[in-house]
């Protein structure tokens, strides 16, 4: 059985974008297996990383532009995806997964 990481998919479905109600009608979900993977392994994390990072780039290419915000203070869509992406993981799999890349 495939198993996905659902508080992931939340984490990448709230991308940076302009406003709080905007981002609800921006919603994109992508889902991320890790079935495969033996998450207390470190190489088996750093590939559950490149995963998520992929999932970020893609949730940031199907949003339309004008969800996106255009200040260069705010980081980019996929660097804040993937960083919240992060953050959920930790919260799913505290004792497996470092937040440092």
């Amino acid at each position: 059985m495939r198993r996905f990481i659902t508080p992931v998919l939340a984490a990448l479905a709230a991308v940076a974008v302009s406003a709080p109600a905007v981002a609800e009608t921006n919603r994109v979900d992508i889902p991320v297996a890790y079935g495969d993977l033996d998450l207390s392994q470190p190489e088996h994390v750093a590939i559950l990383k490149d995963r998520l990072h992929e999932a970020a780039m893609v949730a940031c290419a199907r949003l339309p532009e004008s969800a996106l915000v255009p200040n260069s203070g705010v980081p980019s869509c996929t660097t804040a995806t993937y960083h919240r992406a992060l953050v959920a993981l930790a919260k799913l799999v505290p004792q497996q997964v470092a937040l440092r890349d």
